[in-house]
């Protein structure tokens, strides 16, 4: 898992996408939207076969869901990133925290009520 990618989702990042297949990986990028940021999973598709599992977009923090299925089992690994730079003219305060934590709470009821596996 990667945070803070600096991902901008336009051409520009093909090279970089370019090198990380020419090593015999993949990605899933979720890249934060109008300036570089975002998180990203990497694998190497012959020995992990992932399914994007895309979620709610939340105001405090960026996540990408990638569900991993093995021979005997399925895993759903979560990357979350929590960036502590401020993109408004807001003071960086308890609010934001406060805020944080209501909406990771939100995301964690809904990862516990989801129907099937994992």
């Amino acid at each position: 898992a990667v945070v803070s990618t600096q991902s901008t989702g336009k051409s520009k990042d093909s090279a970089i996408v370019k090198e990380i297949h020419d090593h015999g990986y993949d990605i899933f990028n979720a890249p934060r939207r109008g300036r570089g940021g975002g998180v990203a999973f990497l694998f190497n598709p012959e020995k992990v076969k992932p399914l994007r599992n895309n979620t709610a977009k939340f105001s405090s923090f960026e996540v990408l869901e990638c569900i991993v299925k093995s021979n005997h089992s399925v895993i759903r690994f979560c990357v979350v990133y929590r960036s502590t730079q401020i993109s408004s003219k807001e003071t960086y305060d308890e609010t934001k925290v406060a805020r944080f934590f209501e909406e990771f709470d939100s995301y964690l009821d809904a990862l516990h009520n989801k129907a099937g596996t994992p």
